[in-house]
């Protein structure tokens, strides 16, 4: 069984190493000078050529046609491969492969995923990490949400409201002592943002988080001489509840074509919750959405998983403590009481056994850390991504985007090494054929299911899992057990009618 730690931890979402405060939304003079928004003034023939003579002294003239044609042969094979994925689903498991790279970099507590584009058949799992998910809706509406969090964290699923047009997945959790609602939320862009559904979320609790993507732009977000209709509802709302919003100090949503402006439609909302002090907006993934960080100056208690290690066990005192403490005998046990209490003897002293002679270790999931020319491809990969974000020069832009394609097909197939290594040297430890086969193969198909809320007898929701176990033992014994009492006055009567019925009714013959 799971033990609390005593000792709390700080809760990251995730943790930056380095980042400036954020913004805190309050209505302040537009800010102008921010590097992202500032134009380049020179003539653009200027700086194409600043750039093409800063590029042909750092590299030789052969060296620059050999990477030409690595980029072009790579970018044929990123083309047929995203090409020959028969649907859009596949297309999206394609680009949900980076994201487990960013997840160990980062040593996040809980992740926030917007627009998933996927549904039941997709797994979405992360080794050490709980997963939430609402899925695209059969019909095709939504495009889903998920939420992930810490395994060792104590949490508990939120059953959602019915919502109109925001999509959200909430979970709960305890830090500093006080409960708080995260959710994961979606705006469509076609539809407009509701206040019933801003209402309805904020209203769950007392401390309540949204993160996600609300598809609303305003200047006091970070959108600079930008704003749509659903910025100036939650502007105007933010004002009438005396919330905060909190967003990167660069825009989230990026473009590829100069032409296109950047926003800041990814934000968080924190009602009571005056603890956010880091935000950041950073270039890890392929997405043009550019994933945000989230630090708390809260505490978390996390819980540690204890195991037995039965090869460092002590089976000769095992033996012979069970031999000391059990007596054989031909006596016959003539009653059901006497057969329970002899088991439940037997059953003491072996557990009694196993915590004498058999030692616990501490479940700590940690990946196993990347080497290190991935980890400094992975950068170099990041540097560059910030430098296609400054850059106004198209010229400059689609070089580095053509680098940057090339070290993202060099990292997969890396990355795809390293894994096929680490299953070749775990199954060359395989001693045993029967056994550990059997054991590797039953941890492949077994897939964990999580299970959602439930509702108890005074129509709350169960919120841990120990609840859930009680509730559902409750259910499987009222089941199974028989009807001695018929209290119910409906149907006493509906069966008095029945033999009445019976009984006055002649047959002809």
């Amino acid at each position: 069984m799971p033990t609390q730690k005593s000792t709390p931890a700080s809760l990251t979402i995730p943790v930056p190493k380095e980042s400036k405060p954020p913004v805190r939304m309050q209505p302040r003079p537009l800010l102008t000078d921010r590097t992202w928004a500032n134009v380049v003034s020179a003539p653009k023939d200027s700086r194409r050529t600043a750039y093409i003579s800063e590029f042909e002294a750092t590299t030789g003239s052969d060296e620059v046609t050999i990477e030409m044609l690595q980029i072009l042969n790579i970018i044929k094979r990123i083309k047929t491969q995203f090409i020959s994925c028969p649907t859009m689903m596949d297309k999206v498991i394609l680009v949900l492969t980076h994201l487990d790279l960013a997840v160990c970099d980062l040593s996040s507590d809980i992740i926030a995923v917007n627009e998933t584009r996927i549904n039941e058949q997709v797994p979405l799992h992360i080794p050490g990490y709980s997963c939430y998910r609402q899925d695209k809706r059969h019909d095709g509406r939504g495009q889903g949400v998920a939420i992930l969090i810490r395994s060792n964290i104590p949490h508990s699923q939120v059953c959602v409201p019915v919502l109109g047009h925001l999509e959200a997945v909430g979970i709960e959790i305890t830090v500093s002592f006080q409960k708080v609602l995260i959710f994961s939320i979606y705006q469509s862009p076609n539809l407009d943002i509701l206040i019933n559904d801003l209402e309805t979320l904020l209203n769950t609790g007392k401390r309540v988080m949204l993160l996600g993507d609300f598809n609303a732009r305003h200047p006091h977000w970070c959108c600079v001489g930008d704003t749509n209709r659903r910025g100036e509802v939650l502007f105007e709302h933010m004002l009438y509840r005396n919330y905060s919003i909190y967003a990167p100090s660069i825009p989230t949503l990026v473009h590829y074509c100069v032409n296109n402006k950047s926003s800041t439609p990814d934000l968080v909302i924190a009602s009571n919750l005056p603890c956010v002090y880091e935000l950041k907006a950073f270039t890890a993934l392929s997405s043009n959405h550019l994933p945000v960080l989230l630090s708390l100056c809260m505490s978390v208690e996390r819980q540690t998983y204890m195991q037995y290690k039965y090869s460092s066990a002590d089976w000769q005192k095992y033996r012979t403590y069970l031999n000391n403490n059990t007596t054989l005998t031909r006596r016959t046990i003539d009653s059901v009481n006497t057969i329970e209490n002899e088991v439940a003897k037997l059953t003491n002293e072996i557990t009694k056994a196993r915590d004498y002679f058999i030692p616990k270790v501490r479940i700590d999931y940690k990946p196993k850390p990347l080497p290190k020319f991935i980890k400094k491809m992975i950068k170099t990969k990041n540097k560059l991504k910030g430098r296609e974000i400054r850059t106004n020069n198209s010229v400059e832009r689609k070089i580095l985007r053509h680098k940057i394609n090339l070290l993202q097909f060099k990292i997969k197939s890396a990355v795809e090494i390293f894994n096929d290594k680490i299953w070749s040297d775990k199954m060359s430890k395989v001693d045993n054929s029967h056994n550990d086969l059997w054991r590797i193969t039953k941890s492949l198909k077994n897939k964990s299911n999580t299970i959602p809320p439930l509702h108890k007898s005074n129509n709350q929701l169960t919120k841990s899992v120990s609840e859930q176990c009680n509730e559902l033992a409750n259910t499987f014994i009222s089941n199974m057990s028989l009807t001695t009492e018929w209290s119910d006055d409906e149907v006493s009567s509906q069966v008095r009618s029945s033999m009445e019925l019976i009984n006055t009714t002649t047959v002809e013959k």
